[in-house]
């Protein structure tokens, strides 16, 4: 008779355990979903409410802002012969470097790329140019400085543009002779 009530004491045992368990998992269930707080059900303790005005003035719609055009930072090319080069601590090499200097000054955005090339020869300024125009284009200087004879030979054979279509009026005062 013992054996049974030991049987019975293990059973309502087991039961309690077993409640126990399956209460405390979904005690767990809950508390880990997103119920709202318990606040947003209570009266939360304000101060008094202001009155509001009957006739609030309006408020002005806003005015759209303009288009106002990013500017990008550009990259300008420049290919230039040995002597004037920046670097070199010679008086044309310093008048460029200034003029380089004074270009980045009034533009911040632009981000200036000097290639020194020689004139003649295997990659000089002719041949790189006549290259990189029948290869890669995109790779073409912004500006390229040569002598009035490779400009010419240049110029005829379709590798420089004129600055006719670029400007409008051009001044006679501001222009070299030759440039002109």
């Amino acid at each position: 008779m013992e054996d049974y009530r030991n049987a019975g004491r293990l059973r309502t045992l087991t039961r309690i355990l077993i409640l126990l368990i399956l209460l405390g998992l979904l005690v767990f269930g809950v508390s880990s979903c997103n119920i709202p707080s318990i606040g947003n059900f209570l009266p939360v303790n304000s101060p008094t409410d202001q009155p509001v005005e009957n006739d609030p003035s309006p408020t002005p719609l806003p005015t759209p802002t303009p288009d106002i055009p990013l500017v990008k930072p550009r990259t300008l090319t420049l290919w230039v012969p040995p002597q004037f080069d920046p670097d070199d601590g010679s008086i044309a090499g310093n008048l460029f470097r200034s003029r380089l200097n004074e270009f980045v000054v009034r533009r911040p955005q632009a981000d200036l790329r000097v290639r020194i090339k020689p004139l003649t020869g295997e990659f000089g300024l002719m041949e790189s140019l006549e290259l990189t125009e029948s290869a890669a284009p995109v790779l073409l200087p912004d500006l390229i400085a040569l002598p009035r004879s490779l400009m010419e030979k240049a110029y005829a054979d379709g590798l420089v543009v004129s600055l006719d279509d670029y400007l409008e009026n051009p001044n006679q005062d501001d222009w070299f002779d030759y440039a002109a």
